[in-house]
């Protein structure tokens, strides 16, 4: 973990001393309730899982993939279920890059994420 110089620390009244996995609900994500300042943990199914890009940021090349991730409640009814636009750089990105162009199911458990517009 690298906290930059211009970084922002505040008390946070989140007090969680459990060691296992807190996954997110969906709709809390997608309307906002969900506060951006908390990492999350979320798991469901990847759906439309794009081709791994290398992308220029800061002056470097990295690798990117974007893909919806579906609601594991509702994770074979894409049209009525709660989906997820994500994006995984790096070594994340390339340990999807195996299963791109494959017709097969894939469930992923992403633990930290950041909430973030894209």
């Amino acid at each position: 973990m690298v906290i930059a110089e211009d970084a922002v620390l505040s008390r946070s009244d989140l007090a969680d001393d459990r060691i296992f996995l807190s996954l997110a609900n969906y709709e809390e994500i997608e309307n906002g309730t969900k506060k951006q300042a908390f990492l999350i943990d979320v798991i469901g199914r990847i759906h439309e899982l794009g081709d791994v890009q290398t992308v220029q940021v800061s002056g470097e090349d990295r690798k990117r993939v974007q893909f919806r991730l579906v609601d594991a409640e509702t994770c074979f009814d894409f049209v009525r279920g709660n989906n997820l636009a994500c994006c995984l750089w790096g070594t994340y990105a390339e340990q999807l890059e195996l299963f791109a162009g494959k017709d097969q199911t894939i469930i992923c458990l992403i633990r930290f994420a950041k909430i973030k517009e894209f």
